[in-house]
């Protein structure tokens, strides 16, 4: 059977590339012979054997003219072969689809009509299935690439295809956030009434009626998601197909694609997440994509999902040293990124919140944060832990604040902590002259509330380990005074001293 339809492929590849030579008369009674074939041959492709119908496929329609193979496409575009037969043959036919389309930009009809298919099956329960129609959406849009250097250029070259803009405005509303988000007004008003709370706040509810809502909610829940998976899928087969960067319209995605990172619900919508999230970090940016993807992560970042913003940060680190140079010759984008970082540096939660101190090292050591702006810096965060002080006469006292938000307190004073031990680790290959003043201000914290002493003592461990090589000529950047304090804190005391 395997080496059969191996001979039938190869032939049926010979015979089609053959017809670009025959007469119009020959070439139409050869089709009405072959149509009948590939309907037969297509029902019975095996999973041994697609790869070999693949490449008949695909060498039949490259370099060809799509006008002479209008027929056999007009026989793999139908509702009925696309998406009403099984799960392996429907995969099968939007992969030959697919290869038959790509860059045959005088088939836009074609083009239009597949996409109106496949408008209705973003959530197709099987896996397989959306995994190629997110292979088959990316090639439709592949043609959707604007010219003159503008978004707002009427100028494009897929002038009738499908666009990106259009496939976007028809799943973003079938999206849901799990998490809060003042940013987002539409979650808001999706989530203001849902099956379940409708059940819960009625007085006369059954137990049926109660567990309906559920199975409802359940059921709209897995369609979101599949939904997700299929945009994440698409979002990196565009990067893998298409020469052209992304757009700004993409960016819409970003808070759907982060929330859903680590999560254990369901493992391959949070897989496609991640992997659609770390082909658009390391995408190159043109100069009118990169506000409007800093405008989204800061929306992000007021979400209540710590995964969320775990999620952006790791997307805006990669993203900025990738776009370095564009980012850093701009004082708007640099205030913009130091400010979204040193307000996830006073998160409520502390994964966040170390994260944001990582990023700001790496900041600090690339030079990003010029020099004349590290003293304002410094000033600021030790604003966070110094106590303020008041003035009685010539004395000054420690001035009380009667507050009861002890909690946010403490966050602020851990993120001024948190932000003086990336400074320190900023550096692990020498010693600047603002580094030996901070280690002697981290080390009279060292008996505060945790998490601030184990942040200190992970600090200082760092420390060592990258300074103790060339220690003697790092040393040369303290005083007498601060050595002392520096082996205090460093060297281990002797238990029989």
């Amino acid at each position: 059977e395997e080496s059969q339809q191996r001979a039938a492929a190869e032939m049926v590849y010979g015979v089609v590339r053959g017809l670009r030579f025959w007469d119009f008369k020959s070439a139409q009674q050869t089709w009405s012979w072959l149509l009948p074939v590939f309907q037969q041959v297509l029902n019975s492709v095996t999973l041994e054997t697609q790869s070999d119908w693949d490449l008949c496929f695909t060498g039949a329609s490259n370099k060809a003219d799509p006008n002479r193979l209008r027929t056999l496409f007009e026989l793999l575009v139908t509702p009925e072969n696309l998406v009403s037969q099984g799960a392996f043959k429907e995969s099968s036919y939007l992969l030959f689809v697919t290869k038959c389309l790509s860059q045959h930009w005088r088939v836009r009809e074609l083009y239009t009509r597949t996409y109106d298919i496949l408008r209705s099956h973003w959530d197709h329960p099987y896996n397989n299935v959306r995994h190629q129609i997110a292979n088959t959406l990316a090639t439709l849009h592949s043609m959707d690439i604007p010219l003159m250097g503008g978004p707002d250029s009427d100028w494009n070259i897929g002038s009738g295809f499908p666009t990106k803009s259009q496939f976007l405005d028809e799943i973003i509303p079938m999206l849901n956030l799990n998490y809060h988000n003042p940013e987002f007004k539409r979650e808001d008003a999706s989530a203001s009434v849902t099956p379940s709370t409708t059940a819960d706040n009625t007085p006369n509810t059954s137990s049926e009626d109660v567990s309906m809502a559920t199975d409802i909610e359940d059921e709209d829940s897995k369609k979101e998601n599949r939904i997700l998976e299929t945009a994440s899928l698409w979002i990196l087969n565009l990067i893998r197909v298409s020469s052209a960067t992304i757009t700004t319209d993409m960016f819409r995605l970003l808070p759907y694609l982060c929330q859903f990172i680590g999560t254990e619900t369901d493992k391959d919508v949070s897989q496609s997440c991640l992997q659609a999230l770390c082909y658009l970090s390391v995408c190159i940016l043109p100069d009118s994509a990169i506000q409007p993807m800093l405008d989204m992560t800061k929306k992000i970042a007021h979400s209540q999902s710590y995964k969320s913003k775990l999620s952006m940060l790791e997307y805006i680190q990669v993203s900025v040293f990738t776009n370095f140079p564009k980012i850093v010759m701009n004082s708007s984008y640099r205030d913009q990124v130091q400010e979204l970082v040193l307000s996830l540096l006073k998160d409520e939660n502390l994964s966040v919140r170390q994260k944001a101190s990582k990023i700001l090292g790496a900041l600090l050591h690339s030079g990003f944060i010029q020099e004349k702006e590290i003293e304002l810096l410094l000033q600021q965060l030790r604003s966070r832990i110094r106590p303020k002080m008041a003035r009685t006469g010539k004395r000054f006292k420690k001035k009380e604040v009667i507050t009861d938000n002890s909690k946010d307190q403490s966050m602020l004073h851990h993120s001024g902590i948190l932000g003086l031990c990336a400074f320190v680790e900023a550096y692990p290959y020498d010693v600047p002259t603002f580094v030996p003043p901070i280690l002697m201000e981290l080390s009279t914290h060292l008996n505060d509330a945790q998490p601030v002493p184990l942040t200190i003592k992970k600090c200082l461990q760092e420390f060592k380990r990258t300074h103790q090589d060339n220690w003697q000529e790092h040393k040369t950047k303290f005083t007498e005074d601060q050595l002392v304090v520096m082996t205090d804190l460093l060297v281990s005391q002797n238990y029989y001293a």
